[in-house]
């Protein structure tokens, strides 16, 4: 594969050449001609950067990564590239590749990847345009149009429409379980009653099981939830749309300081059943047309698109700023993270209404999501656990109304789920541990009704469970530890109806226990972290009755305990994080009657603690997940003390700073807004989400980036109020805030400016009313 050699300069920070330069153009001729056996060479060379540096793998390149998923991947980008413009009507543009492919490097937290993946493409802008911009651009923006798009669920909305419908007429009773949606208590607390023995949702800080679902929240944040929901016992609420389903809420009991409310879900067809039934039709020959269709013309990734190209002037760089829309995976909390070497998988968890059964792959050196396949996926579920083998991830156990004794084995190459055998499994549980062993993963303890003391060997080659000796096992038990030494499982901690300070080595090559030292052990806990330094398991904080702030290391040649240092240390708290950098532990985050942001690092060598930087840290939470990754601790999901997360920040080991992983700019979530189309772009504005909204967001599909529109002189905030395009502004008014309106302001997207709209001969105030523009004026009826 011969590059092709542009006259421009690649650099890290701006690598691609201004549209209409003659550099681009002939970069957009030379992508046409590119051909498919170019375009799986290049996704061959990009797939072995990656794989030279997956943890753990065995196998030869070429048996890990076979042709045909190489070609099946090139065919996914260049089929959903036809189908924006089919679908969507948005042709992928040089523009929009540009911009890509300018956010990747300057938004990397991995530039020496990205330079190792431009080299493997030959340094040639063209092959980083369209063999690595081009794949996640198409993908990210297929499926967030599609998630909204409502010819394509409009059956799932019809569906909770109905629901509602029968739940205000009676005919479902919501106080009977029902299989469309589980029922959550919401708690009202304030920090004192929180502090005293919170359990957190869904899970009992006295280790005894699962609670019924429930969430504790702040006086303030509860009362303003309240104020959403339904205002009588039997009320119901109006359909409320998320990403994969419709959720309608019924308020089942209302009490001073506790409300329970049933959640009923009509889910969508999801973008793995509705893309197996429209890529056959797709024509990925076409694209040769879509890549060059714009030739030099095209406006620079910088520029506004709203209105008429003719039209738009060039905006200031600190007006507008390029961000892309994530599809990072919804919020939640008791999910697993896995590190390849390469990416991070999330998958599972509870997001306070679901059990949730998707995931999603993080790439630090391009900073961009990928979600997982959902097709052959194992069930949704909380409180499981897996495992990275070296080419797949493995899922097992966990919790969604039953204990659940099967899972799956994921291929993130081929992005694609086979099942793990039930056959001699261990019994369905949660809260158990699972450890890789280079050539089996161990399952031993956890919980189903009964704390237990037994496990399973799993060989994810031959799909095979293999029996655990409990012969000198640990006593059964639940949300405890277990480290991997290299020769030993070590387990410790726990609870069992006490808390524990026991534990054992488990040796896989003999099927044989032994019992950790119980001198200078420290006290029984649940809920703490623990590392393997090399040559010690650093066990720190937890659980106890109290918060712990304490810890100790454990040396598994010598069967002894030291303790640690407590001068300097982080806060005491429970259900941290904590990952090995190398030469050190870091700790962060938690909970100690409230979530915690912050953390330390300790030094087994020195015995001493040094505090994190806490500029720019991820915000405060507690059930969240954390990874070592290549220099970095990548932090995930959670829950504050409110809601689940749907963001993380990496932590750099060297540079000793935090950056945020990438998240959506998009404006926040709310209904009854006006939005409208300007010829090309979208201006959303106003809306209702527990409060009356009065900012907004101006949409550029060619650069994929939203903005906020200024708040300067806007009108007051509301929602059913309407929105028309003059051709050069867009006119709001009317509307309601709790009481009708008959203001409204016309705002300047170029300028990013309001005026008010004039009062005098307006008509009456209203809201659900209707207003078009005639071309040179608007009607209001």
């Amino acid at each position: 594969m011969q590059p092709r050699r542009l006259c421009l300069v690649l650099l890290l920070c701006c690598p691609f050449a201004p549209a209409g330069s003659a550099a681009a153009a002939t970069a957009s001729t030379a992508a046409a001609r590119l051909t498919f056996e170019e375009r799986v060479g290049a996704q061959r060379a990009i797939e072995r950067v990656y794989y030279s540096h997956a943890s753990g793998a065995t196998r030869p390149f070429e048996e890990a990564v076979p042709r045909a998923i190489l070609e099946r991947k090139v065919r996914t980008y260049l089929k959903q590239t036809v189908a924006l413009e089919r679908f969507w009507s948005t042709p992928v543009t040089a523009a929009m590749l540009r911009g890509e492919a300018e956010r990747m490097a300057r938004e990397s937290r991995m530039p020496d990847r990205l330079r190792a993946l431009y080299a493997a493409l030959g340094d040639d802008p063209v092959l980083i345009q369209e063999c690595l911009a081009r794949p996640l651009l198409v993908d990210r923006l297929a499926r967030n149009f599609y998630a909204y798009d409502d010819r394509m669920h409009a059956a799932a909305r019809r569906a909770a429409e109905a629901l509602a419908a029968d739940l205000r007429a009676g005919r479902i009773d919501p106080g009977v379980p029902d299989q469309r949606g589980p029922v959550t208590e919401i708690r009202r607390r304030d920090h004192a009653a929180v502090a005293a023995g919170e359990p957190e949702a869904g899970h009992r800080l006295d280790g005894r099981g699962p609670d019924p679902p429930h969430v504790d929240l702040p006086a303030a944040d509860y009362d303003r939830l309240r104020k959403r929901l339904p205002d009588r016992v039997g009320g119901v609420s109006r359909v409320e749309e998320q990403h994969e389903r419709f959720l309608v809420r019924v308020l089942l009991d209302d009490r001073s300081d506790r409300i329970r409310v049933a959640t009923f879900e009509a889910p969508k067809t999801t973008w793995d059943r509705f893309w197996s039934e429209v890529e056959n039709d797709l024509d990925e020959h076409r694209v040769e047309t879509v890549a060059s269709s714009d030739g030099p013309t095209v406006m620079p990734a910088t520029r506004a698109a709203y209105g008429t190209a003719a039209a738009v002037p060039c905006l200031p760089d600190d007006t507008w700023e390029s961000v892309p829309v994530s599809t990072s995976p919804p919020a939640r909390r008791f999910h697993t993270a896995v590190w390849t070497g390469s990416r991070m998988i999330i998958w599972g968890g509870w997001d306070g209404v679901a059990y949730l059964g998707d995931g999603a792959r993080y790439d630090p050196a391009t900073d961009t999501w990928s979600p997982v396949s959902m097709s052959n996926a194992p069930p949704g579920r909380r409180h499981h656990t897996a495992v990275w083998t070296g080419d797949r991830m493995v899922v097992w156990g966990g919790f969604n109304g039953a204990y659940l004794g099967g899972g799956g084995r994921y291929d993130p190459v081929a992005d694609a789920w086979t099942s793990v055998s039930t056959a001699g499994s261990p019994a369905g549980r949660q809260d158990h541990t699972a450890v890789w062993v280079g050539n089996r993963m161990v399952v031993w303890g956890g919980f189903n009704g009964a704390y237990l003391g037994d496990g399973g060997r799993y060989d994810p080659v031959s799909d095979a469970w293999t029996p655990m000796s409990m012969t000198n096992a640990p006593a059964g038990r639940h949300l405890h530890i277990a480290v991997w030494t290299g020769t030993r499982v070590i387990v410790w901690g726990g609870f069992n109806g006490s808390y524990l300070g026991s534990g054992g080595r488990y040796d896989p090559a003999t099927d044989t226990w032994t019992a950790t030292s119980m001198i200078g052990a420290p006290s029984g806990r649940r809920g703490h972290a623990a590392v393997w330094s090399g040559s010690r398991v650093i066990v720190w904080g937890g659980f106890s009755g109290g918060y712990l702030a304490g810890g100790a290391l454990y040396d598994p040649g010598s069967n002894t305990w030291a303790s640690m240092v407590t001068s300097g240390a982080p806060s005491a708290r429970a259900d941290h994080s904590a990952v090995w950098d190398g030469a050190g532990m870091i700790v962060w985050g938690g909970f100690d009657g409230a979530s915690l942001g912050t953390g330390g690092r300790f030094d087994p060598a020195a015995n001493a603690w040094s505090s994190l930087e806490a500029a720019n840290a991820p915000r405060a939470r507690r059930g969240h997940t954390a990874v070592g990754a290549d220099g970095r601790m990548i932090v995930w999901g959670g829950a504050d003390d409110t809601v689940s997360l749907d963001s993380g920040g990496r932590y750099d080991f060297t540079a000793g700073a935090w950056t945020p992983t990438s998240g959506s700019f998009a404006p926040a979530g709310r209904y009854e807004h006006a939005a409208l189309w300007t010829g090309a772009g979208m201006l959303v504005w106003g809306g209702f989400d527990g409060m009356y909204l009065g900012s907004g967001a101006r949409y550029d599909p060619a650069t994929d980036a939203w903005s906020a529109t200024t708040t300067t002189n806007a009108p007051a905030a509301r929602a059913r109020h309407t929105a028309v395009w003059t051709g050069g502004a867009m006119i709001v008014w009317g509307g309601s805030d709790g009481s009708s309106l008959a203001t409204g302001g016309l705002y300047d997207p170029w300028a990013d400016t309001w005026t008010p709209t004039s009062s005098i001969g307006a008509p009456s105030a209203r809201h659900r009313h209707t207003a078009v523009w005639t071309g040179d004026r608007m009607i209001v009826w």
